[in-house]
């Protein structure tokens, strides 16, 4: 056995691990790894990236008999690009599917492929509730190949009409309900790594009975979780269940979806609901960890590309008294900034190098209202609003009446 120190490798151990373990698999072009972004990256013109992430974090979940294929299965991950889809559609229809991704896997993906000056891939998605892409997957015995837009033109056909074969697939697949944890409460049993895409079965999922609309946490790729929006038990008992499921080696996030109608959109609980600082913080901490590995990347960009531009972090307080959590920024006077969007801003004057203050502080609904045009959305996900201007004397005065009111 490779493995029969029961300790878990350090990061570094681990990728020297995988790279030795790829180049024994065959692998001819140079490989590099990149320790600050925990990545192994081939470039050139067969390119490649993977992150070492889930790798790592499944390989120290799992007993040190067991670690060896871990790394044998991500090995397999790193050679899929190699494996083929059909060129013919009729030939690949059969193992199509639809996926869902957190929004961030693809867009940070691409910022860091493009920070390594490689092609940055073209996948076709649509958009669920705004943070969750439905994308299409080719799905092998032991990988999943991400269907790139390359793929459709080549085989001739649209998007749409390649997803209701895949979904189609999917809802063969379908063949049982979700597995009643308590009444009210449902979470799916397959674990075949697409139980979050039955979300997209929105007929399926209305064949459970709830209390209210259908709400769902989608924590990791095998964890579907059921309750109604009027089920005050059934939340805390979805929100307890998705907790520990994002502690499992390959989270997705803690972002809850209600089911309106045919359509998914965001959810949280009113904010006089037992469960609203639960469901908040989860889902803050989703949006900030994807804010911060955002931040890393762009500093990166900024960083090569000599773009004097600062990157503001997303932060968070928590009030004793109240259990509240609000998000925030700071905006600092006489810097080009890239903000993330927070429940508040803070003002910040600086008076040399260590010294300032904060001046004023708003929420973003207001600062919208009073100095909306010095915010330049960039179109990033999560997104990020340039500013160059600080808000003048009279619009902090109205940001300050509009806080006291």
């Amino acid at each position: 056995m490779l493995f029969e120190d029961p300790k878990p490798a350090t990061q570094d151990e681990f990728a020297a691990m995988m790279t030795r373990a790829i180049l024994e698999e065959g692998e001819t072009q140079p490989l590099e790894y990149d320790r600050e972004q925990f990545c192994l990256i081939v470039a050139g013109d067969n390119a490649n990236l993977l992150n070492l992430g889930n790798a790592y974090n499944e390989f120290c979940a799992v007993d040190a008999e067991l670690r060896e294929s871990v790394v044998a299965r991500f090995v397999r991950v790193w050679f899929a690009r190699n494996r083929d889809v059909p060129d013919v559609f009729a030939e690949a229809s059969l193992r199509l599917l639809p996926a869902i991704r957190n929004r961030s896997y693809f867009e940070l993906t691409k910022l860091q492929i493009a920070n390594r000056g490689m092609a940055t891939p073209d996948w076709p998605l649509q958009i669920l509730a705004k943070h969750f892409p439905v994308c299409l997957v080719y799905d092998l015995p032991d990988s999943i190949h991400q269907i790139q837009q390359s793929t459709l033109d080549k085989w001739q056909i649209g998007f749409d009409e390649v997803m209701v074969k895949a979904t189609a697939n999917l809802r063969a697949m379908t063949d049982q309900p979700l597995e009643s944890i308590i009444p009210g409460v449902w979470q799916s049993a397959w674990r075949d790594n697409h139980d979050i895409a039955r979300v997209i079965l929105t007929d399926f999922i209305r064949q459970h009975d709830v209390q209210g609309d259908p709400v769902v946490l989608l924590p990791n790729r095998d964890t579907l979780l059921l309750t109604g929006s009027d089920d005050e038990a059934g939340l805390g008992a979805i929100a307890a269940l998705a907790e520990e499921a994002l502690q499992s080696p390959r989270p997705m996030n803690g972002m809850a979806l209600r089911l309106a109608g045919d359509a998914w959109v965001p959810f949280l609980p009113s904010a006089e609901h037992p469960e609203f600082a639960r469901y908040q913080l989860l889902w803050i901490r989703s949006v900030g960890q994807d804010y911060e590995e955002q931040k890393e990347l762009l500093n990166e960009a900024n960083e090569k590309s000599d773009n004097d531009v600062f990157v503001a972090g997303f932060k968070a307080r928590q009030n004793n008294e109240t259990g509240e959590i609000v998000s925030y920024c700071v905006w600092s006077k006489g810097i080009v900034m890239l903000l993330p969007q927070t429940d508040e801003v803070f003002f910040y004057v600086g008076q040399g190098e260590d010294k300032g203050d904060i001046i004023a502080r708003a929420t973003w609904a207001d600062i919208i209202a009073v100095a909306g045009d010095l915010m330049k959305p960039d179109g990033s996900y999560p997104e990020r609003f340039r500013v160059e201007a600080f808000p003048s004397d009279a619009q902090l005065m109205e940001l300050q009446s509009r806080e006291k009111a």
